[in-house]
């Protein structure tokens, strides 16, 4: 449990004043359990998809504050986005709380490597979920259960628990995470990526992916993962790219927009769609339609630049008819992508010797894939734009 005592001018609302209706949900061992409160740990546990939180402010404080949420580790590496917000009754929004994987967890992944699974799954951490919050009356903050951690071992989705509402002075440094890492110093590039489980790191330790290893070579770069597993373009479910990109906060303001041209889609079959000469009205269900407007709509809303990567070459008939059309929707948009699939020395790897040292599986880069195959290719196309 945290203190915060050490933080000037906190306010608190206690994880065990929060409501919620109880809702059916399994353990990280896979036993049925019912959502409640641990009043051991502070934290209330086994958030069954579709449940709502609500911590009440029935007398919040003057002044500018931001809002973080303590979180519980999760059993399983699966996506860095697992909720939905709403500020009173003001807009549904999401926001990344990318959690660690407890040492104790019995489907923690080991293959490329364990040091980034450590402690226990009911220590916390701090997790920032808005920025610049001035309060004129009672109010409340809602929390609902909406993407989940999924594993083959577990027969639903599990979550991490929730502990206390978190009010510091707008601008308050504050340790991130269950790393507890320090905020950024000084002027820094803010990335957002969208994606799915390439992008978020689910076959690398510490689910490190092209994010982290690109900040590393940069230096003055931050990022946010929009990323949840097994997720596509296509627009025909709540978790989609296009679905929760329309969640993300309007006030956020990234430098550049990078989104991952999803094997999902390939790999379930969904339709191509077609490039047109048309500026506006696309069809989201088709992979065509749903690229245009996400190009459009973060144009509109972020007004910055925003291209698409795809992963390195494997054999896909479908992801190879995917990336050609990428590159008529770049050339219609005039908008650069990182073209990792066709590049020459990337395509001369496959199915090397090295190539299975840094890859997981022909879609899944291993920590050093990120680190050593992709980030530096990736980084010759960013030099460019950033």
């Amino acid at each position: 449990m945290l203190t915060y005592d050490l933080i000037p001018g906190a306010f608190h609302v206690p994880a065990k004043e929060a409501v919620f209706s109880p809702s059916p949900s399994v353990t990280f061992d896979n036993n049925t359990a019912v959502t409640s409160y641990d009043p051991k740990h502070g934290l209330i546990r086994d958030l069954g998809t579709g449940c709502t939180v609500t911590y009440p402010m029935t007398d919040p404080p003057c002044g500018t504050f931001d809002l973080y949420l303590s979180l519980s580790k999760v059993a399983a590496q699966w996506g860095s986005q697992f909720f939905d917000f709403r500020l009173g009754e003001g807009d549904l929004f999401s926001v990344p709380t990318e959690c660690d994987i407890p040492l104790d967890s019995p489907i923690r992944y080991i293959a490329d490597g364990d040091s980034a699974h450590t402690g226990h799954w009911y220590d916390t951490g701090l997790f920032p979920v808005m920025r610049n919050v001035s309060f004129d009356g009672a109010t409340s903050f809602s929390v609902t259960a909406a993407y989940g951690a999924k594993h083959k071992a577990l027969s639903a989705l599990i979550y991490p628990a929730l502990g206390d509402l978190l009010l510091v002075p707008a601008g308050t440094s504050v340790p991130v995470g269950h790393r507890k890492l320090a905020p950024p110093a000084g002027p820094h590039r803010e990335i957002c990526w969208i994606g799915s489980s390439v992008t978020y790191g689910h076959s690398s330790c510490g689910h490190y992916s092209m994010a982290d290893a690109l900040a590393a070579l940069y230096g003055d770069m931050t990022f946010s993962k929009f990323a949840v597993s097994g997720t596509t373009l296509v627009n025909d479910s709540p978790d989609s790219y296009v679905a929760r990109m329309r969640l993300i906060p309007k006030d956020y303001h990234p430098d550049a927009v990078i989104v991952q041209l999803s094997t999902n889609d390939a790999s379930k079959g969904k339709p191509f769609g077609n490039v047109t000469s048309a500026r506006a009205g696309f069809d989201d269900t088709t992979i065509a339609g749903a690229m245009e407007t996400i190009i459009t709509y973060i144009r509109k809303t972020f007004n910055c630049p925003v291209l698409f990567y795809s992963g390195s070459y494997y054999e896909s008939e479908a992801y190879a008819k995917m990336v050609d059309l990428m590159h008529q929707i770049a050339d219609k948009w005039d908008m650069p992508v990182i073209d990792l699939f066709s590049d020459p020395d990337m395509q001369k790897a496959y199915d090397t010797p090295y190539y299975h040292e840094v890859m997981s599986d022909p879609i899944h880069p291993k920590k050093r894939g990120y680190s050593e195959w992709w980030a530096p290719k990736m980084k010759e196309v960013l030099d460019r734009i950033l």
